[in-house]
């Protein structure tokens, strides 16, 4: 996988203020809502920095930027593996259990020594159904 790593100006703004908008909505908005917890200045005072960061010196966040990226690729890889294989031992584990114990196969794998062959000969749809060309 390749990224692009020039970064612009306005790319390292939006990144900063978009940041310093997530901390003071979580820290001065709904941590205190919350929990009552008295987070308010340590809040607005990241949130306040990362704005004034990036309007006098933009480019000095692309160290930043990166980092956030790199963490935000690491979480992605952990969260895909946890999501699916939550998603695996819910839903096609105990699904592939009930249907071999009801004896469902949709595969139709049952063995017969004397067929000469399994494949299913297919019929030609009719030309009213064929969809090669519908218009």
């Amino acid at each position: 996988m390749t990224r692009d790593t020039s970064l612009t100006a306005k790319q390292l703004r939006r990144f900063a203020w978009i940041l310093a908008a997530l901390f003071a909505f979580f820290g001065c908005v709904l941590l205190p809502w919350r929990w009552q917890t008295p987070t308010v200045t340590a809040s607005a005072v990241i949130a306040a920095v990362l704005v004034i960061w990036s309007l006098v010196a933009p480019m000095t966040l692309a160290p930043v930027y990166r980092g956030w990226d790199r963490l935000g690729h690491v979480l992605g890889w952990i969260n895909s593996r946890v999501i699916l294989g939550v998603l695996f031992f819910l839903i096609v584990t105990p699904t592939a259990l009930i249907m071999k114990m009801i004896g469902k196969d949709p595969m139709h794998r049952n063995r017969d020594a004397a067929a000469s062959s399994y494949r299913i000969v297919r019929q030609k749809p009719p030309k009213e159904t064929d969809l090669e060309r519908p218009y």
